[in-house]
């Protein structure tokens, strides 16, 4: 019996988890989650067969500064809204891919099912971690707690709301807007950001990666220096400053949460950035 779109929505939706903290960086204050929207877009390729886009939406994000508040020319800060899309893409029935966000819609994972951690045909674990509630492929759910949630169709009406600016409470925020607007309508070609176009952050993101993945994992704490280095000429090349220390504690910051998780490190949906 073939399955409807919408049952293969029902299907699909992620299992998420999260650790609880009062660490104000690390938590993802599960109680204002709003609910996980869904959509379907009919396929324009041929290997898949539909995107089924799944968008975690919070009434709030509490901004805690870090380390990473460098990479801003403007920071965010506290606002009401907070959207954290995971797409899903089908083939006969079964996962065939998955592109996900990982931190701030800049850092992007895209896992090829054939040889990941998750199965074709079963709904997929995430962590749900920080307080931008960037995703980490779940490999060990017995030691988190589960996030429910209920899952909702999201209609066209609800998406020009979102990127509107309206808040949960029918106001309208400048800072609540969903940025995200050309990958909802195309979500089959590659990506690498979920925004329209790149940031200061993500290009500075994607210059660390595309020069920590050279080295093994257990090598890069000894070249930390080395690839601080590389990136800084490569982004003042673009006339992007950034200072030296600052852009080293970033790098150590990557290394430790994303480039250390084997899954994350796997999945990276890297740009094509000219390193030196």
């Amino acid at each position: 019996m073939i399955s409807s779109p919408e049952n293969l929505a029902l299907k699909f939706l992620p299992d998420l988890y999260y650790q609880p903290t009062d660490n104000p960086f690390y938590t993802i204050t599960p109680h204002e989650l709003g609910g996980v929207y869904w959509r379907i877009v009919p396929s324009t390729v041929r290997w898949a067969d539909m995107c089924i886009q799944y968008i975690l939406y919070f009434t709030y994000q509490h901004w805690a500064p870090s380390i990473l508040d460098v990479l801003y020319d403007h920071l965010p800060g506290t606002h009401p809204n907070d959207f954290a899309p995971i797409f899903i893409y089908v083939k006969d029935e079964k996962m065939v891919r998955i592109v996900f966000d990982i931190c701030h819609y800049e850092v992007v994972g895209d896992i090829n099912i054939n040889g990941s951690i998750f199965l074709p045909h079963m709904r997929p674990a995430f962590q749900v971690k920080y307080f931008y509630r960037g995703f980490s492929p779940c490999v060990d759910p017995e030691i988190l707690s589960p996030l429910f949630y209920r899952g909702i169709p999201l209609d066209d009406d609800r998406i020009i709301y979102w990127q509107d600016g309206y808040t949960v409470k029918g106001s309208i925020h400048e800072k609540a807007k969903l940025v995200i607007q050309d990958k909802l309508k195309y979500p089959f070609k590659k990506i690498t950001t979920f925004r329209d176009h790149a940031s200061r952050a993500g290009f500075i993101f994607h210059c660390i990666f595309n020069s920590s993945i050279r080295y093994p994992m257990s090598q890069i704490p000894n070249n930390i220096e080395e690839i601080t280095a590389q990136v800084e000429q490569t982004i003042q090349e673009k006339g992007i400053e950034c200072g030296h220390e600052d852009l080293k504690n970033v790098i150590t910051f990557v290394n430790e949460e994303m480039l250390s998780t084997p899954e994350i490190e796997r999945s990276l949906a890297c740009r094509k950035i000219q390193m030196i």
